[in-house]
């Protein structure tokens, strides 16, 4: 049985994978097809069409983004934005802003760092003025200086939430990450709740359905077995049951074939809901 698994990112935003070497990993591992969920990006979704074209691949393709929200209390919500009958272009006003916050963001991180002792030299980071750079970037080149052995371990000392050198994105709601998707004509799934590990927090997702949620990521390597059971339980007919593996290149790397829907229900849901 083939999978498709719907949570991808390419050097677009922080993955390391370029759209020809993302293409080689995906058949490599035996995968049906995928949706590329770049950060608050598009720029990579024509550069794969025309790399799929070029290697001639039959990989079944489905355009798509990841939004990353804020909600008090919870903190950060990530939404992901599937499109596979078009209209991602009309996200080009969102992503723009995002990318500029992004940015802004992203110096004043390096700031921070500058004043806890890490001299960061930034340079190469913010050569590319074009590129989105996120704190996944800004990890892997506190490695490459030789600062840390791991990326998560600058997160968890400088960069994850909660730590000093820590900001928040910008106040995108998840109920406006989900009307802007539909509004474009795609289809929304809650990324990785792991934040539904408190049984306090399921009233959250009724909110997000009664904003036009469709889907819940409910298949993902941070998800545990435990609460996948009660993801499904709670959902089943209620919201699309979603998964992917996250991959970054450098991450999950084990995840890649493993994660994902089976094809039979990709095209089952993604005919559905055209």
């Amino acid at each position: 049985m083939g999978i498709v698994d719907l949570h991808t990112h390419s050097t677009f935003s922080d993955g390391t994978d370029d759209p020809k070497s993302l293409i080689a990993k995906i058949e490599a591992a035996g995968l049906d097809g995928f949706a590329l969920t770049d950060h608050e990006t598009c720029d990579g979704i024509e550069p794969m069409r025309k790399a799929l074209a070029e290697t001639g691949s039959k990989l079944i393709f489905v355009p798509g983004i990841e939004y990353s929200t804020y909600l008090d209390g919870i903190g950060e919500i990530h939404i992901l934005g599937y499109f596979p009958f078009g209209g991602i272009e009309k996200l080009d006003e969102l992503i723009a802003g995002s990318k500029v916050y992004r940015m802004e963001r992203a110096k004043r991180i390096v700031d921070c760092l500058k004043s806890k002792g890490v001299n960061l030299d930034s340079d190469k980071l913010f050569s590319d003025g074009d590129k989105t750079i996120g704190r996944m970037h800004i990890a892997r080149a506190l490695v490459e200086q030789g600062f840390f052995d791991d990326p998560q371990d600058a997160f968890k000392k400088y960069l994850g939430q909660g730590s000093p050198c820590y900001f928040p994105r910008r106040k995108l709601s998840p109920e406006d990450a989900i009307r802007v998707t539909a509004d474009a004509g795609g289809i929304s799934s809650l990324a990785h709740p792991v934040f539904l590990a408190k049984t306090g927090n399921w009233q959250i997702v009724d909110r997000f359905i009664d904003a036009g949620l469709q889907g819940i990521e409910y298949f993902h390597p941070r998800v545990t077995r435990n609460l996948m059971v009660k993801i499904r339980e709670r959902y089943a007919g209620k919201l699309l049951l979603t998964g992917g593996s996250d991959f970054h290149g450098d991450m999950n790397q084990t995840a890649l074939g493993f994660y994902g829907i089976p094809v039979e229900e990709f095209h089952s849901v993604f005919t559905t809901h055209s």
